[in-house]
């Protein structure tokens, strides 16, 4: 009995021998015909059969070739260009008007504002001051626009949008008897009270000064702190109206020496120019 499986280790063990032999034998040939051919194999991978199920004639589809997508040629490419740069803005031409003043003759070109029983005309008066006012001013080198009045309700040039390092505009008060005296206002609503409080405050020192007019604070009205042209004018310009006294009581200086009144509204306007 041991003799008999002996003799079965002994097969087993040359079977063994020869296949391991048989196997190194296919291995060396193996490497020999893929050096010939100059491939290399660096790595090994392991694949593992899974069992394909045969599909039922009656369900198999028969397969359609695939057709092949279509493959348009690129066009040339074109050579790089960079983008033109977009155009800077071209900054508008600033405008100087330090040297520019606009002088407003009230009711001039549009009615005849107050009148008195012997015909005497506001618009006579305040136009014959302007007048005095532009050419003294001019005298002195500064541009100076003289301005007519115009509809409050239809805004329009000149006054839309006018520019200028000061603007007055000249008026005076109707017949009241008794009473006399001169004042001045800006727009209640302004964008630059505090200049205009001192283009005020500057008039108001120097036209008394020329006329010993005193003020009439009480006989201001919504007409003057809102008056329509304060709406139209540039608001960077310091606008203000001056009433230069009644037609009544002081015709005197109005009629007879209006070169006083006018020199009052130059010496205004210089003091606030010049910062006195």
């Amino acid at each position: 009995m041991k003799s008999r499986i002996r003799v079965r280790i002994r097969v087993l063990n040359r079977l063994t021998l020869l296949g391991l032999a048989f196997m190194a034998g296919v291995v060396v040939l193996v490497s020999h015909r893929s050096a010939a051919r100059g491939t290399h194999t660096r790595a090994t991978s392991v694949i593992h059969a899974v069992p394909v199920q045969e599909t039922p004639r009656s369900e198999r589809v028969e397969a359609r070739p695939t057709p092949s997508p279509l493959v348009l040629s690129s066009p040339p490419a074109s050579p790089s260009v960079p983008p033109s740069p977009m155009p800077s803005p071209v900054p508008s031409p600033t405008v100087d008007v330090s040297n520019r003043i606009g002088i407003l003759a009230g009711h001039w070109g549009y009615d005849t504002g107050a009148v008195c029983d012997d015909g005497l005309r506001e618009v006579d008066i305040n136009l014959d001051v302007a007048r005095r006012v532009v050419a003294r001013l001019q005298a002195l080198g500064y541009e100076v626009d003289l301005l007519h009045e115009q509809d409050p309700d239809v805004p329009a040039p000149p006054l839309q949008n006018y520019r200028a390092a000061v603007f007055v505009s000249l008026h005076a008060d109707s017949c009241i008897p008794g009473a006399s005296g001169f004042k001045v206002a800006r727009w209640a609503f302004s964008g630059i009270p505090q200049i205009e409080d001192r283009l005020v405050a500057c008039l108001e020192r120097e036209y008394a000064a020329a006329t010993g007019l005193a003020r009439h604070e009480s006989s201001v009205t919504i007409d003057m702190w809102n008056y329509y042209a304060f709406r139209e004018i540039a608001k960077p310009t310091p606008g203000a109206i001056i009433e230069l006294g009644f037609m009544g009581e002081d015709r005197w200086l109005l009629v007879g020496r209006p070169e006083l009144a006018a020199q009052g509204v130059v010496d205004g306007i210089l003091c606030f120019l010049k910062g006195r």
